[in-house]
């Protein structure tokens, strides 16, 4: 693990706020500075979780550019194949997301934001009672809510999935 002090830097000083966008040289920089960690440290959440907000950051074409890349690299890591569903979610491209949000979530069963990325984009998708059995499985994963996975909101959609297939 490397000392945080070599990472720092970056983790906080590229992510871009309102009214005050990063630039494209500070993303390049942070980027080539993250992977450069992650060739030495493969296993550094910290890099990678710098690389990811810079991809949230960035614009979507170049994010999306950068996650093949990341994944077809790494096709066994479940953040790069997260972080890639999640950003064809969030353009809205719910069919393709499914594929990496799947992989993610069969590289990483017992992670319970994955199960629930993969139930969203399922739900999205309307392939409801495959939704429903993820949802489930992110709640039994997620029930301490420390998890990131919004217990109360999972446990509406459970219900409102189920009095649909009772209808």
């Amino acid at each position: 693990r490397p000392p945080r002090s070599t990472l720092f830097p970056y983790t906080t000083l590229f992510r871009s706020s309102p009214g005050r966008p990063c630039r494209q040289r500070q993303h390049e920089a942070a980027w080539a500075a993250y992977q450069r960690s992650l060739q030495i440290w493969p296993d550094n959440d910290t890099a990678r979780t710098g690389m990811l907000a810079i991809l949230s950051d960035s614009d979507p074409a170049t994010a999306e550019s950068r996650l093949q890349e990341w994944v077809q690299s790494r096709p066994r890591d479940a953040a790069a194949q997260a972080a890639l569903g999640n950003l064809l979610g969030r353009q809205g491209r719910w069919p393709e997301a499914l594929g990496p949000l799947t992989l993610a979530q069969s590289l990483a069963p017992g992670h319970a934001a994955y199960a629930y990325n993969l139930a969203v984009a399922l739900d999205q998708a309307r392939r409801y009672e495959e939704a429903l059995r993820m949802y489930r499985q992110a709640l039994q994963q997620g029930a301490s809510g420390a998890s990131g996975v919004p217990v109360r909101a999972v446990e509406r959609r459970i219900d409102e999935l189920q009095e649909l297939w009772t209808q």
